[in-house]
């Protein structure tokens, strides 16, 4: 991704209609709930924290691929990326 960037083959663009589903399905900030016990808050928080360094949910991968016309096998691709950004926060590579 990088070269293709550095090449000038893909140029970044902003686009309200991506930032758009992007806000509508931004992770949550709500704190803990102040009942949850000391292990489940442990757990819970670790989620919340990987949570919030996802860019996308699952549940925006239709609304991308309405968007920009993509086949529904698109969407697999999608999904794979997500869960490997998941993957990789929840071993600390990316932090």
């Amino acid at each position: 991704m990088q070269s293709l960037l550095q090449r000038g083959t893909i140029v970044p663009h902003a686009d309200a209609n991506l930032d758009g589903i992007y806000a509508k399905h931004a992770p949550s900030n709500t704190l803990h709930d102040a009942t949850t016990s000391g292990c489940e808050a442990e757990k819970e928080e670790e989620g919340r924290k990987e949570e919030k360094k996802v860019l996308l949910k699952r549940d925006a991968v239709p609304q991308i691929l309405e968007l920009y016309g993509l086949p529904e096998p698109a969407a697999s691709d999608m999904y794979r990326a997500i869960e490997q950004a998941s993957s990789r926060l929840r071993k600390g590579i990316y932090t």
